[in-house]
């Protein structure tokens, strides 16, 4: 059961950045040895492959019809089928494992190693069929924008053309556009893929906190990104664009190694080496992404359920009275006051409802009033006034005589004798 700790609250964008890195670095260990545990079982698949069941080198001599020749090696096809059949469920049942340690750490529980491995089946299967799903999404955008890089470089090399040879500058011109427009639209690419991933952010979360399924989870981090979106939206942006970089040093790394190993296709110690290189920096940047996926799913949960609210009410024992309440103020006729949900039809006739706050009746409105006839007589209410005597006699005695009450002499006390002997000693 969660309990009120300083990250289940409401995040901008720079909290939500600077918070997920605090929240990795507090928990960089247990993030990195849960991850590290599914992986290890892979690395020593590949070695073990690599070994005995295929000791020895695909290719010697690598030429341009060499990508054909491995496609049509068996042993090859059942190598690579292997590799990412087994690294797709090290990585998945990693990533799931530190996105429970990490979300259990944010709600102040405390996870073994063996809890953050239970019951990660259906979670398994529910991402893996949100990823083909967004897979699908990601291979359309793909197409789309290679269409448009397509009719970008057609245009720009019909105008080269049409400007004839003698204008040396404007291939080199057309060249430096080739380069901007490439880079503008691989960001615009990326910009678009990081676009449709935050909108399920947190869905891994949902799956593993709340036992949803695929599309459950994928419904629930939709609308808790919703809540936030602009904030989620450009974490997402800023830590899928410094993995980039991050990949691109680790590459380069991993190709030096390789290059001093062995000059040739992969053999025991470059796989060694290179599963290792890859699998840990793939190990650290899914230990972020989880903190960043825990945070955003706390900051939603808070946004749109006041998720903190009811921790620090089930800890002073007033749980089912928050639920009554939140209850109630969610259908309340006020609910989505102060919320962007669109301006009111004000054209549109209401209703007569019984519950109406008011009156259904409205005033008759005459067209064209005749403005020259007389106005309707209103009958004026009749007011008895008060009978007036003229000359009243005051001699007479009042018909009513006013009775006389006795009224009692006050008695002087001893109190009252003292101080007026003293008054006359005085004197």
């Amino acid at each position: 059961m969660a309990v009120m700790t300083s990250w289940i609250r409401q995040y901008s964008l720079r909290d939500l950045l600077d918070d997920s890195f605090d929240l990795f670095k507090e928990k960089a260990i247990s993030l990195t040895v849960v991850g590290a545990i599914p992986y290890l079982f892979f690395l020593a698949f590949a070695v073990l492959i690599r070994t005995v069941y295929i000791p020895e080198n695909f290719v010697n001599n690598w030429t341009m019809d060499t990508p054909w020749q491995l496609l049509s090696n068996p042993r090859f096809r059942q190598y690579i089928f292997g590799m990412v059949f087994f690294g797709t469920l090290a990585f998945s049942f990693s990533y799931l494992a530190q996105c429970r340690v990490a979300i259990a750490f944010a709600e102040g529980n405390v996870i073994s190693v063996g809890k953050a491995f239970s019951r990660l089946i259906k979670a398994f299967f529910s991402l893996l069929l949100t990823s083909i799903i967004f897979s699908a999404f990601v291979s359309a955008v793909f197409v789309l924008y290679f269409i448009i890089a397509f009719v970008a470089f057609f245009v720009m090399v019909a105008i080269g053309s049409n400007m004839g040879s003698s204008s040396e500058g404007v291939y080199i011109i057309i060249g430096v556009l080739s380069f901007l427009v490439s880079i503008l639209i691989s960001f615009a690419m990326i910009s678009t893929v990081n676009f449709l991933l935050a909108y399920i952010l947190s869905s891994p979360i949902v799956m593993l906190n709340e036992n949803a399924g695929p599309f459950v989870a994928a419904g629930e981090a939709m609308k808790l990104a919703r809540a936030n979106f602009k904030a989620h939206f450009w974490s997402t942006q800023v830590v899928m664009l410094m993995s980039l970089v991050i990949w691109a040093l680790l590459l380069g790394v991993q190709m030096i190694l390789f290059m001093v190993i062995r000059p040739y296709a992969p053999t025991m110690d470059n796989t060694l080496v290179g599963s290792l290189g890859s699998g840990l920096s793939i190990i650290l940047f899914l230990g972020l992404v989880s903190c960043l996926q825990t945070l955003a799913y706390l900051d939603g949960k808070s946004r749109t359920e006041s998720y903190d609210l009811l921790i620090m009410a089930r800890q002073i024992g007033l749980e089912s009275e928050f639920r009554r309440a939140f209850s109630a103020a969610s259908t309340s006729p006020l609910a989505n006051y102060g919320r962007q949900v669109g301006y009111p039809d004000y054209s549109k006739v209401p209703a007569n409802q019984s519950n109406s706050y008011l009156p259904a009746a409205t005033p008759v409105i005459v067209a064209n009033p005749d403005y020259s006839a007389p106005p309707p007589v209103v009958a004026a209410a009749v007011v008895s006034a008060p009978e007036l005597i003229v000359n009243p006699d005051y001699s007479s005695s009042p018909s009513h005589p006013v009775k006389e009450t006795e009224q009692e002499v006050p008695v002087v006390t001893e109190a009252y004798e003292q101080k007026d002997g003293d008054q006359q000693h005085e004197a």
